[in-house]
C-alpha cells in the first residue's frame, strides 16, 4: 500500500525499526526512472486523498485509413492524404471483396477485418518517414472533414496569371461559386499599383494607385502622373496628373490636372483643372477650371471658371465665371457672372451679372445687373438695373432702374426709375420715376413723377407730378372728383381675358400713363376682382380703354347685366403742391397747406413775404361764399379785391 511522505517518515524515526512491509511501502512510493520497453508513456494521477497513481497514457492513432476504392487505399494523417497505396500486391481479389474494415496503428501496421471477422495485417511502416509527403505546410483543398486553422501561417500560391503583360493575380476557387480572383496587383517600372479587377489596366502613366474594379482603367490621356483612384470605375478612361478620385465613377472620363473628386459620380465626365468636388455627382460634367463643388450635384454641368458652389444643386448648370453660390439650389441655372448667392434657391435662374443676392429665394429669376438683395424673397423676378433691396419681398417684381428699397414688400412691382423707398410697403405699386418715400406705406399706389412722401401712409394714392407730402397721413386719402366720374351698365364692355374696360371718352389721362380710380357698384353686384368702393391703379390704353394694373385682375362678371351701375371716379388733379402736417391735404395745384382743418393759428416771429405783384392775403367771408384778397398797390395803400 502506498503511503504519503509524512507517514513514511514516521517509520524511520530515531530508535524505530521498520518492518518488511514498511520497507516495501517505501519502495513502492517511487517510480522507476527507466521507461519499460514497448509500454505506453506513463501518466501520473493524484486523487483527492493525495495518492499518486501511475497509468499508461492513452494514445490516439496518428494515422488511419480511407475507404478502399478501386483496390486502392489512402493513408490519412489528421484527415489529410499522406500516401495512396495500391493493395493489389498484398491481397487477392477474394480477400479484397470480403474486407469490411481496416485500421492502422502508430507503428504503421494495418489490420484488415473480413466479413467473417477474421483478420490479416499489412506492414505499411515503410510509407512513413522519408517515403511520405511532408504535409506540415499544406492545407487541404478537397476531401477535408474539418475546418482548417492556419494559425500564424499564410496561404501561398505559386500560380500566377498575367493579363495584358502587366496585370497579375493570384487565383482562389471557392466551392459553389465561379472562379474568382481575390488579389490583383500591378507593379511595373513606373511604380503604379492596382488592386481590383482590371484596376489600372492599360493605364499609361506613373506613380499611380488604383483600388477597385476598373479603377484607372484605360487612363491614357495627358501626362498621367501621381494619380490616385479608389472606387469602381474611378478615373476610368481619363487622364491628367496629381488627381485624386474616391467613389464609384468618380472623375470618370476626366482629363484635367490637379483635381480632387470624392463621392459617387463626383466630377464624372468633363474636366476642369485645379477643381475639387465633394458629394454624389458634384461637378459632374463640369468643364470650368478652378471650381469647388460641395454637395449633391453641386456645380454639375457647370461651364464657368473660378467658381464655388456649396449645397445640393448649388450652381447646377451655371455657365458664368467668378460665381460664389451657397445654399440648396442657390445659383442654379445662373448666367450672371461675378455674382454671389447665399440662401436656399437664391439667384436661381439669375441672368444679372455683378449681383449679390442673400436670403431664401432672394433674386430668383433676377435679370438686372448689379443687383444687391438681402431678405426672404427679396428682389425675386427683378428686372431693374443697379438696384438694392433689404427686406422681405423688397423690390420683388421690380422693373425700375437705379432704385433702393428697404422694408417688407417695399417697392413691390415698382416701375419707376431713380426711386428711394424706405419703410414697410413704401413705394408699393409705384408707377412713376423719382419717387422718394419714407415711412410705412408711404408713396404706395403713387402715379406721379417726382413725388416726395415722408410719414406713415403719406402720399398714398397720389396722382400727378411734383407733389410733396410731409406728415402722418399727409395726403393719404382719395380726393374724389365725382363730376368727372364715368359709368356703364352693359357688361359687354368688360373683357376678362385682357383685364380691359371700354369707356368712350373717359378723360382719365393720357395714353400710357397710370391713374388711381375708385370703383363702385350701385347695388353691390360688383365685377369680380374689383371689390366694391375700392381703389385700383389703371393703365390708360387709349382715350376709350382702361386696363387694371397687376397684380389685380378681372375674374368674373355679375349675372345681372344691364341693371347695376358700375362707376369709376378719378381724383382732383393736383400738381406742384405741398401738404405739411398731420392729415394735411392739398385740394388744387400749386398749393401749400400747413396742417389740417383743426389748425387754428399759424404763428411766426418773422414776416410773410410775397414776391409776386398783386398777391397778398386771401380771406374767406364767414358765410363761406366769397373770398377777398388783401394786397397793396404801387402807392403802398392797402387794396381789397374780390376774388
Amino acid at each position: 500500500m502506498k503511503q504519503n511522505k509524512e507517514i513514511l517518515k514516521k517509520y524511520f524515526e530515531t530508535g524505530d525499526k521498520p518492518t518488511q512491509q514498511q520497507y516495501a511501502e517505501l519502495i513502492d512510493s517511487y517510480v522507476d526512472s527507466k521507461q519499460p520497453e514497448g509500454k505506453a508513456n506513463r501518466r501520473f494521477v493524484i486523487d483527492e486523498p493525495g495518492e499518486v497513481n501511475v497509468a499508461e497514457e492513452e494514445r490516439t492513432p496518428e494515422y488511419n485509413l480511407s475507404d478502399i476504392v478501386n483496390n486502392k487505399l489512402s493513408l490519412l494523417k489528421d484527415g489529410i492524404t499522406v500516401k495512396e497505396v495500391d493493395l493489389t500486391p498484398y491481397i487477392d481479389d477474394t480477400n479484397l471483396a470480403r474486407l469490411v474494415s481496416g485500421t492502422v496503428d502508430n507503428n504503421g501496421v494495418a489490420t484488415f477485418t473480413r466479413d467473417d471477422n477474421s483478420t490479416f495485417t499489412v506492414d505499411l511502416s515503410n510509407l512513413k518517414g522519408s517515403g511520405a509527403t511532408d504535409v506540415s505546410s499544406l492545407v487541404p483543398y478537397t476531401g477535408a472533414t474539418q475546418d482548417v486553422d492556419l494559425g500564424s501561417v499564410n496561404i501561398r500560391s505559386d500560380k500566377e496569371t498575367t493579363v495584358g503583360s502587366k496585370q497579375h493575380y493570384t487565383p482562389l476557387n471557392i466551392k459553389g461559386r465561379d472562379f474568382i480572383r481575390i488579389i490583383k496587383s500591378i507593379t511595373f517600372d513606373n511604380s503604379t499599383i492596382g488592386l481590383g479587377e482590371s484596376a489600372a489596366l492599360n493605364y499609361v502613366g506613373s506613380n499611380g494607385i488604383a483600388i477597385g474594379h476598373n479603377a484607372l482603367k484605360n487612363a491614357s490621356l495627358g501626362s498621367n502622373m501621381r494619380n490616385i483612384a479608389i472606387g469602381p470605375s474611378s478615373m476610368m478612361n481619363g487622364g491628367g496628373q496629381g488627381s485624386i478620385a474616391i467613389g464609384s465613377f468618380a472623375m470618370q472620363n476626366v482629363t484635367a490636372n490637379n483635381t480632387v473628386a470624392i463621392g459617387n459620380g463626383a466630377m464624372n465626365v468633363g474636366g476642369g483643372q485645379n477643381s475639387t468636388a465633394v458629394g454624389t455627382s458634384a461637378l459632374g460634367q463640369n468643364t470650368g477650371y478652378d471650381v469647388i463643388g460641395l454637395g449633391y450635384r453641386a456645380g454639375a454641368i457647370n461651364t464657368g471658371n473660378e467658381a464655388i458652389f456649396i449645397g445640393e444643386d448649388s450652381g447646377f448648370n451655371n455657365n458664368s465665371m467668378h460665381v460664389t453660390s451657397v445654399g440648396h439650389w442657390s445659383g442654379k441655372n445662373n448666367a450672371g457672372s461675378a455674382s454671389s448667392f447665399f440662401g436656399h434657391n437664391s439667384g436661381g435662374d439669375n441672368t444679372g451679372s455683378n449681383s449679390t443676392l442673400i436670403g431664401y429665394w432672394s433674386g430668383k429669376n433676377n435679370t438686372g445687373v448689379s443687383a444687391s438683395a438681402l431678405g426672404y424673397y427679396a428682389m425675386i423676378n427683378n428686372s431693374g438695373l443697379y438696384t438694392s433691396a433689404i427686406g422681405n419681398n423688397t423690390l420683388s417684381k421690380n422693373e425700375g432702374d437705379y432704385c433702393n428699397a428697404m422694408g417688407q414688400v417695399a417697392g413691390e412691382r415698382n416701375l419707376g426709375n431713380n426711386s428711394v423707398m424706405i419703410g414697410n410697403y413704401s413705394g408699393r405699386y409705384n408707377k412713376e420715376n423719382w419717387l422718394t418715400a419714407l415711412g410705412n406705406d408711404s408713396g404706395s399706389y403713387n402715379t406721379g413723377k417726382g413725388s416726395t412722401s415722408i410719414g406713415f401712409s403719406s402720399g398714398k394714392y397720389a396722382d400727378k407730378d411734383f407733389n410733396t407730402f410731409l406728415g402722418y397721413l399727409s395726403q393719404s386719402g382719395f380726393n374724389d372728383d365725382s363730376i368727372n366720374s364715368k359709368s356703364f351698365t352693359d357688361l359687354s364692355v368688360v373683357d376678362i381675358a385682357t383685364n380691359r374696360i371700354t369707356i368712350n371718352n373717359h378723360g382719365f389721362g393720357t395714353n400710357g400713363s397710370y391713374v388711381n380710380l375708385r370703383y363702385n357698384a350701385s347695388d353691390g353686384h360688383y365685377i369680380g376682382g374689383l371689390h366694391n368702393n375700392s381703389i385700383f391703379i389703371f393703365l390708360i390704353v387709349d382715350s376709350n380703354t382702361i386696363e387694371i394694373a397687376a397684380p389685380f385682375n378681372i375674374s368674373t362678371l355679375p349675372n345681372n347685366n344691364g341693371t347695376t351701375v358700375h362707376r369709376f371716379t378719378p381724383q382732383f388733379e393736383v400738381t406742384n403742391s405741398t401738404a405739411i402736417g398731420y392729415n394735411s391735404v392739398v385740394t388744387k395745384s400749386n398749393q401749400v397747406v400747413l396742417g389740417n382743418s383743426n389748425v387754428q393759428e399759424v404763428f411766426t416771429k418773422g414776416d410773410y413775404v410775397t414776391a409776386s405783384a398783386g398777391k397778398g392775403l386771401v380771406l374767406t367771408t364767414p358765410d363761406n361764399t366769397k373770398q377777398y384778397r388783401l394786397s397793396i398797390d404801387n402807392a403802398g395803400s392797402l387794396a381789397i379785391t374780390l376774388i
